[in-house]
């Protein structure tokens, strides 16, 4: 951290302006002010009071202004300093964890997919000296590897039979039998500290003594109607990325003639549009109207999403999907950069919960299956979504919902964790805010979160302050109260399984993948295979009279900009292969 100070009347914080420092008050007294109104006085003889601790999660503006009252010393750490320590020191802990397993003789022949997900599965305990860990007797079902310190085995008709120290291991049986007794008593000489993994995980995630063997690497986590098309390569990402589908290579941002506004967001807007150019018929039949998602390129580079925009572009075009909407063009100019999408004119999930309240079961269920088999796509494909929600889901004209906006989808090798800070925060698990790295567990958990506002019209963990969201996130759902007249006692149970808070104990992260949740009480009696081939009646038929009827959308203002003609031109190059 860097220690900075101010003179009186100086403003630290700045109302409506990017954060991307936290700070510490080590001396002084400020004033936090909204609208200019104030709210209250801070003085360091307070405590070590932290002012904008958001900044070190993501790019977010300052809600109040912090004003010097006197003069102030404050230490204060950048985010990306921040991220750098914590993903560091997460990625060396777990990479420590790993070479722990590799030594116990038990699971020397694990694959590294398995033994990634014990790592996720284990957790640190604490001994003092003295401690009795484990009691001859007693029944185990915990495992250790010792980190460090001393461990000493006696017997009782023995006495002493030997120490254990770093690297070692003890209660290894309680992995492989239902029933184990402690022959030896294991007590702490010191501190000691350990890795610890209770046989439910191990069985959950690696399974019983007979089925240890079956070496799950490549079993794909998807429906047996899912066809060869999800083991296609994913494109990578580079300057010779395709920027468009054959039959769209030759039109251009002039083509396209707007029709009404489809939806308005923080990045932009998406326009209906309608293509004036003759388009070839290559074999797929060509909508007669498409989605133009416009983004303005000044606040890509503010935000810095220009990572998250270039992920979009190349994993919308290597797949191909009826659970995803897709890709079909993009273009730049010297304001904005633009994707030409399949249009789904039935309006967003979101606005048909919200016009209803709630759904019922049977409405949960439909769609929450669709968003299971688009998952389950995506993830034999090694794609993260990282972004469910009811706002992300459009329909097409036949009430079927397909994922759209995959700017915090990201392609991650098997076995390997994902460290940025992205998602909405009524949906992000406790692995992201905590920094200790995500895979594809984080979209079980949004999951469950996504069951939970269906169910309810509203996510369980609902601020408009973000920390206070983070906060409620952390403690989880085990003993949140849920609402009995709108969640069943099956809907309770596969909401809690998948928003565990620990990823290697979330439904669909264990040995069976998605398939545990296709399983799932909730969906006892659901016909998997009409949904896989979209033969089932979705509960609920959008009216869509022709391909330029924009009545299932709210209303919006025509854009300030024309789209082909905006202002205030960002001319940087960072979208020179856009």
């Amino acid at each position: 951290m860097q220690k900075k100070i101010y003179d009186p009347k100086t403003d630290i914080i700045v109302e409506g302006s990017v954060g991307e420092r936290l700070y510490v008050l080590a001396a002084g007294k400020v004033q936090v002010l909204q609208n200019e109104r104030v709210v209250h006085n801070q003085g360091s003889d307070t405590g070590g009071i932290v002012l904008g601790e958001l900044a070190l999660l993501y790019n977010c503006r300052r809600t109040a202004t912090v004003r010097a009252l006197t003069t102030c010393t404050l230490w204060f750490i950048d985010r990306s300093t921040f991220r750098q320590i914590m993903v560091s020191h997460n990625q060396t802990q777990r990479e420590m964890h790993k070479l722990f397993l590799r030594k116990v003789s038990l699971l020397k022949t694990y694959s590294d997919r398995k033994i990634n997900k014990l790592v996720d599965a284990m957790t640190v305990e604490e001994f003092q000296d003295n401690d009795v860990i484990t009691r001859e007797g007693s029944y185990g079902d915990v495992f250790y590897i010792i980190l460090e310190g001393q461990v000493e085995v006696t017997k009782k008709q023995v006495g002493f039979i030997r120490s254990l120290s770093g690297g070692e291991y003890f209660g290894e049986k309680a992995l492989l039998n239902e029933a184990s007794i402690r022959t030896a008593t294991c007590t702490a000489i010191g501190l000691v500290r350990c890795l610890t993994l209770d046989r439910d995980a191990f069985v959950t995630l690696i399974g019983t003594t007979a089925e240890r063997n079956y070496d799950d690497d490549h079993k794909l986590s998807i429906s047996s109607n899912s066809s060869a098309e999800c083991l296609t390569p994913l494109t990578p990402t580079g300057a010779m990325m395709i920027q468009s589908l054959p039959s769209f290579s030759d039109v251009r941002l002039t083509d396209l003639k707007p029709l009404g506004t489809l939806g308005v967001g923080g990045f932009g807007r998406v326009e209906l549009v309608k293509c004036l150019r003759a388009l070839p018929n290559k074999g797929t039949k060509l909508p007669s109207s498409f989605a133009l998602k416009v983004m303005r390129k000044e606040h890509i580079v503010e935000t810095s999403q220009e990572k998250h925009i270039f992920n979009e572009r190349d994993i919308l075009f290597s797949i191909d999907t009826k659970w995803v909407v897709r890709l079909y063009r993009t273009f730049r100019d010297k304001t904005f950069i633009y994707m030409l999408i399949e249009p789904c004119l039935g309006g967003e999930l979101w606005t048909v919960l919200r016009n209803k309240g709630s759904f019922a079961e049977k409405w949960a269920r439909f769609y929450t299956a669709c968003c299971v088999e688009g998952l389950a796509y995506l993830h034999s494909k090694h794609i993260i979504y990282r972004d469910l929600k009811p706002e992300n889901l459009v329909l097409d004209n036949r009430g079927y919902p397909k994922l759209c906006d995959f700017g915090f989808a990201k392609k991650i090798k098997p076995g390997h964790k994902a460290w940025t800070f992205c998602g909405t925060p009524e949906y992000v698990p406790p692995e992201i805010i905590l920094n200790k790295g995500h895979d594809f567990s984080a979209d079980f958990y949004a999951l469950g979160i996504f069951i939970f506002e269906l169910l309810t019209g509203n996510p369980p963990y609902n601020s408009a302050d973000a920390m206070k969201v983070y906060r409620m996130a952390l403690k989880g759902l085990e003993s949140f109260p849920f609402p009995v007249d709108k969640i069943s006692r099956s809907a309770s149970q596969i909401i809690r399984h998948l928003a565990k808070e620990f990823p290697s104990e979330r439904l669909g992260n264990g040995r069976n993948g998605i398939q545990d949740i296709k399983r799932n009480k909730w969906f006892t009696g659901f016909d998997w295979e009409s949904l896989s081939s979209q033969t089932m009646e979705p509960p609920y038929l959008p009216q869509v009279s022709s391909a330029t009827d924009l009545t299932n959308f709210d209303q919006f203002d025509d854009p300030e900009d024309d789209f082909m003609a905006g202002d205030n031109a960002e001319e940087s190059g960072w979208d020179k292969e856009f």
